[in-house]
């Protein structure tokens, strides 16, 4: 729950860069080169619900595909943007198959927004550019997540509890 992994799917690929997938079909997978960016934390703070917007001046941090949990926190509610910077090599159609998404995504690729998906599948058909394509996956996660830590709950009842007499 909550990773993701993403497939481009398309035409032929020079042996080095491709990998067999689904139907004979040559798979472009980018597992390296990964930077992601907080862009928004959504947290009950001591006194009222916060929110927070972190801007463009937030850093890139390297990573892997998948949880981010591992790298933003366990209980870390918000938005963050996935980017990777890749070679196709030659103009090509292929499928973007991000796999599953833990709630909700937004995609670029070029600078150019691809149509909303709001559950699976998290697949569109798209154009790569010759030589270098620039791909943005916006993801959001669900306050679930950080009503799920302990030490919030009880900030929460004690909160209620003042308010109910």
């Amino acid at each position: 729950p909550c990773g993701s992994a993403l497939f481009l799917v398309g035409g032929d690929l020079p042996p080095a860069e491709s990998a067999p997938a689904r139907g004979g079909e040559i798979a472009l997978r980018l597992k390296d080169g990964w930077k992601l960016r907080r862009l928004e934390r959504r947290a009950f703070g001591a006194e009222h619900y916060e929110i927070t917007n972190f801007g463009t001046d937030e850093p890139e941090q390297s990573v892997r595909l998948g949880d981010w949990r591992e790298t933003l926190g366990r209980t870390y509610c918000g938005t963050a943007v996935y980017r990777n910077a890749f070679d196709a090599g030659y103009l090509r159609l292929c499928e973007l198959d991000l796999g599953e998404v833990g709630h909700v995504c937004r995609v670029r690729l070029n600078g150019r927004e691809l149509e909303p998906r709001f559950f699976g599948p998290f697949r569109w058909t798209v154009t790569l550019a010759k030589g270098r394509n620039v791909l943005e996956v916006t993801v959001a996660n669900l306050l679930s997540t950080h009503l799920g830590e302990p030490s919030v709950r009880r900030r929460i009842a004690a909160a209620k509890a003042l308010t109910d007499w």
